[in-house]
């Protein structure tokens, strides 16, 4: 079981700029997946640390060719933003505690760059035996933590370059099987905190935290399933009903916007799932009642994509104008700058596809270098960001958080929702 987009945390993290404000140990074996607690924050914090650790060193070991050959630009930099991200993450822990929806939102983000930057490894300099030997080291050490907190893994492939998965590969079947478990969890998670001390409220957790089960099952037997859609269709039918179940127990009571929230983004993807391996109309195997999904409407979400798109970048420029303006003032100035352009540049990108009429397959495709950069600048200036005072920008900076987070949702990219509480941009004087 398993991220990122965090959105709110980046939501939050943009506030800094635009506010102007002043600125080697035995372990126990792994958890199985679907587990509702993870391990005490200490042993964790081994875990992170030693992730960290051969981040750093990995960074080193690329710095040191880099600066007699070009080929790996901006590995030094993301590598230094991901190591700092850890110790992030770390000094959280024991805050978090055993709370393992928690745990998991703060590290997918974490995971999710690191093998979004694994996947970009090429070119003579990062082919050196050394290299070679520390990015292993670091893909053991993120092994390690997602075993020990029940993460599920993004697909192997997903993150590899070349053309889009076909609609109906199985790739895409893994993406959204992971995003549907991302999004069970979700749901279970606001329910338990909204709802988990009232009567009714008793109920829907326990079929929402069922539901985030069978997901998780349906994720992992995908494997042994090979392909085979008979058994792929049966075993998701088991989520649907666990499903049906949680749609009845909202529906007989007042829930919290947060809950509304979480169960629409999980009802987004378990309808494209249940598009992608073609079970829009009822099958044999679905006892009474029979659930009935209308088809996603694929004209009129490309059209809203192709605008929410649009809308990214028009909200991006004035982020990078307030960027500019602060130089001198606000903290890891250089590489803030470079990574809002470098978002600026992905969004471009993904826009001029939208326009050009992809279908969703290939939109999720596009959209992991956009995810991927939202991520990086959010984690970034989350990390540099105090207080919660407000600034004139802020709403702005709201704005592209939600533009992203439409996409995201639209798209059923992998991914938790966050609950952080937006800070405001520091400036130094």
């Amino acid at each position: 079981m398993r991220s990122s987009s965090r959105l709110t945390l980046v939501i939050c993290c943009a506030f800094l700029i635009f506010n102007g404000i002043v600125a080697g140990q035995d372990l126990p074996p792994p958890v199985p997946q679907g587990s509702l607690v993870v391990r005490p924050s200490g042993d964790l914090r081994v875990l992170v640390t030693r992730m960290a650790e051969q981040v750093r060193s990995l960074g080193d070991e690329i710095s040191a060719e880099i600066a007699r050959n070009d080929a790996g630009r901006y590995l030094t930099q993301d590598l230094q933003e991901l190591g700092r991200s850890l110790e992030d993450f770390n000094a959280q822990l024991p805050a978090i505690g055993a709370d393992s929806f928690r745990v998991r939102q703060q590290f997918a983000s974490i995971d999710t760059s690191w093998r979004h930057l694994r996947a970009r490894f090429s070119g003579p300099v990062l082919a050196l035996p050394s290299v070679v030997r520390a990015a292993r080291r670091v893909d053991e050490a993120d092994t390690e933590l997602i075993n020990a907190i029940g993460l599920n893994p993004t697909p192997p492939e997903y993150f590899s370059a070349g053309p889009a998965p076909s609609a109906n590969s199985s790739l895409e079947t893994r993406r959204l099987a992971r995003s549907l478990v991302d999004r069970a969890e979700a749901v279970a998670a606001a329910a338990r905190t909204e709802l988990g001390r009232q009567p009714m409220g008793e109920r829907l957790v326990a079929d929402a935290t069922a539901m985030a089960r069978d997901a998780d099952r349906f994720h992992d037997g995908l494997e042994r399933f090979a392909g085979r859609r008979d058994d792929i269709s049966r075993e998701f039918v088991e989520v649907t009903r666990h499903s049906a179940r949680v749609q009845a127990d909202l529906d007989s009571i007042d829930e919290p916007p947060s809950v509304v929230y979480a169960w629409r983004s999980y009802r987004t993807v378990e309808d494209l799932l249940r598009n992608q391996i073609g079970l829009i109309s009822p099958i044999a195997v679905v006892p009474a009642p029979v659930i009935v999904v209308t088809p996603p409407d694929v004209v009129n979400l490309n059209s809203s994509i192709t605008g929410w798109a649009d809308e990214l970048v028009r909200e991006i420029d004035p982020f990078i104008a307030a960027v500019q303006a602060g130089q001198g003032r606000i903290p890891e100035w250089p590489a803030l700058l470079i990574n809002t352009q470098r978002l600026l540049a992905t969004a471009v990108e993904f826009r001029d596809h939208a326009a050009r009429g992809r279908d969703l397959t290939g939109l999720a495709h596009e959209f992991r270098e956009v995810d991927a950069a939202w991520q990086r600048l959010s984690r970034q200036v989350y990390r540099i960001s105090r207080g919660q005072q407000s600034g004139p920008n802020i709403d702005l900076v709201k704005r592209m958080g939600a533009t992203v987070e439409q996409i995201h949702q639209a798209l059923g990219m992998p991914g938790y929702p966050t609950a952080v509480e937006p800070p405001t941009f520091i400036i130094r004087p």
